[in-house]
């Protein structure tokens, strides 16, 4: 500058390309930390001041998916449909087409996410192959499409994600596993998804600051099952006990199905894990034990018409019946 050597023109692009920096930068910060309106602000309030049409582009990714994850799917798709994919990485070209295609059957038009989610579901096995993955077998057992679903369901990696969690992959899964008589499998997803269950609860109280240690001198607070057991994690326990007793496990199964009943306050998973765990005593001749297990099926059932709570993915009122009528008929023949 002092020497004559100073470029205006240079300089003044620098610092545009630093105010442009900063803005994308933010950002992909608010997105990563799901500060998806403090994202949105920021993208309204900036976006004309942005210098390079790379940074404009840029931006319009980010925000389309902040704007997704405020469930404003038009404005999402109206900014990833404007982004130019030669300033696109291709793992950013390929999150946007996933964006696109979610926001697509958002809107109601299943057959074109369908399609655009099969192509994204074939390759190598990373987060957005996964997810389109997760998506199209959600979408598929919605539409009774099982052989495909399990099919794609068997491919999936075993590890966690929200996402996953969220949409009950594993437990579904197993329902159609066991409705199946694939006893194995469906013991396995829903043994996966009672472990999801318990990592899922320990990220939570990560995230709220509580650590789960106990003051010097008490017993250390370790989470159970049970302990964060939503209505379909204890229904996983249930199932899985099923599983067990068509395996031959037995001893298992009547260990799960007293963590049901001992730890569950829902009146016809208890009623039916009751039923359940009285047949199996039974059959192992504990005698006492499976009479005073069906007088509790008697007690939940004088609490009302439990069977009002039951769902298809819970054994029907007709079957439990039978099964109640069974055991006491049978009873009543050995006394």
């Amino acid at each position: 500058w002092f020497f004559g050597t100073f470029d205006q023109n240079k300089f003044t692009n620098q610092m545009f390309d630093v105010r442009d920096n900063a803005v994308l930068g933010l950002m992909k910060s608010l997105l990563d930390q799901k500060e998806y309106f403090a994202g949105a602000m920021l993208f309204e309030r900036r976006k004309e001041q942005l210098h390079r049409p790379s940074s404009v582009v840029r931006a319009r990714f980010l925000a389309g998916q902040v704007y997704f994850g405020l469930m404003n799917y038009r404005r999402s798709a109206s900014l990833l449909s404007a982004t130019e994919d030669r300033y696109l990485s291709p793992e950013d070209r390929r999150r946007t087409r996933l964006l696109l295609a979610l926001e697509s059957y958002f809107e109601g038009s299943k057959e074109k996410a369908v399609s655009a989610l099969k192509k994204l579901a074939v390759g190598k096995m990373d987060d957005i192959t996964f997810t389109a993955q997760c998506r199209l077998i959600d979408i598929l057992l919605r539409d009774n499409e099982l052989t495909e679903a399990l099919q794609r369901y068997q491919k999936l990696p075993p590890k966690y994600s929200d996402m996953r969690f969220a949409l009950c992959l594993d437990f579904r899964a197993g329902l159609v596993l066991l409705s199946l008589k694939q006893f194995a499998k469906a013991q396995e997803a829903f043994d996966r998804y009672l472990q999801f269950n318990v990592h899922n609860r320990k990220l939570l109280r990560a995230a709220l600051g509580e650590t789960g240690e106990s003051p010097p001198g008490e017993p250390s607070k370790e989470i159970k099952p049970l302990d964060c057991a939503s209505y379909l994690a204890t229904a996983a326990y249930l199932q899985k006990a099923r599983c067990s007793a068509s395996l031959g496990q037995k001893d298992e199964a009547i260990t799960l199905l007293k963590q049901v009943v001992d730890g569950c306050q829902k009146s016809m998973l208890v009623y039916q894990a009751c039923c359940l765990l009285s047949d199996l005593e039974a059959q192992q001749g504990k005698r006492d034990e499976a009479v005073k297990t069906l007088k509790k099926c008697e007690q939940f059932k004088a609490k009302g018409d439990v069977f009002k709570e039951s769902q298809s993915l819970l054994l029907s009122e007709m079957e439990m019946k039978k099964r109640l009528e069974d055991i006491s008929s049978w009873w009543v023949d050995e006394k």
